[in-house]
């Protein structure tokens, strides 16, 4: 009897052990599934987090805002209204310009009206090409043409740009009456550009002349005449 007892008690034991460690393994393996879950959900949390913070910088209204800001003020392909001077002629329009320049006409003003029917009819939607003509009538066209000069300098199909390039040349190299005359009508006209242009060149050309004419004169030197020949 205290033999049976003694196994029963050794099998009870190991019984106990077995559940023991049954217990425990099933423990460790919670633990580590909460704390994976809980590395899991932290992992998740942070990206979310990260992704939150992207988002709000790329799709933010002040981000998207500043996009479009950014976008406005970056240099655009050039259109043909944006043409500098310096760019070149189109190629398609060297040969037809060539041809009016080079051509033996019988006078200067039959050249004129070819480059200003050129400026105001084939050409009115090349700026480069109209502003070429343009050039070449600020210096070949008559002094007393003044109605083509206004008409150039106020056609709205010449952009404006090139119009104000035109003017600036005729103020620079032409006579006061033309120039005084032009500007004058020029300050009539509606355009505020032409208008600006206008009143700075007749202040200008006013306040030269205030300066000139507040410069004190030479003295009159007289003429020394020659000594006369003794009479014989």
């Amino acid at each position: 009897m205290s033999l049976l007892s003694r196994r029963g008690l050794f099998w009870v034991g190991v019984l106990n052990a077995t559940l023991l460690a049954t217990l425990c393994i099933i423990f460790s393996n919670r633990k580590s599934d909460t704390r994976e879950g809980y590395g899991n959900l932290a992992f998740e949390k942070q990206n979310r987090h990260s992704t939150d913070q992207t988002s709000d910088v790329d799709y933010s209204p002040v981000a998207r805002k500043k996009d479009l800001e950014a976008l406005a003020e970056a240099p655009q392909p050039s259109s043909l209204q944006e043409q500098s001077a310096t760019d070149r002629l189109p190629l398609e329009w060297e040969g037809p310009v060539i041809a009016v320049l080079n051509n033996n006409y019988p006078s200067s003003n039959e050249r004129n009206q070819a480059l200003v029917a050129m400026a105001l009819q084939t050409a009115r939607h090349v700026p480069r090409v109209q502003q070429e003509c343009l050039m070449h009538l600020a210096y070949g066209l008559r002094d007393d043409d003044y109605e083509i000069f206004l008409k150039l300098s106020t056609d709205i199909s010449i952009p404006i740009g090139v119009r104000l390039k035109f003017i600036d040349e005729v103020f620079s190299i032409r006579p006061k009456e033309l120039t005084n005359w032009l500007g004058q009508s020029l300050r009539m006209s509606t355009d505020p550009a032409l208008i600006s242009r206008a009143q700075d060149f007749l202040k200008k050309q006013e306040e030269s002349e205030l300066f000139y004419k507040s410069q004190p004169e030479p003295p009159f030197q007289e003429t020394e005449s020659s000594p006369r020949q003794p009479a014989r």
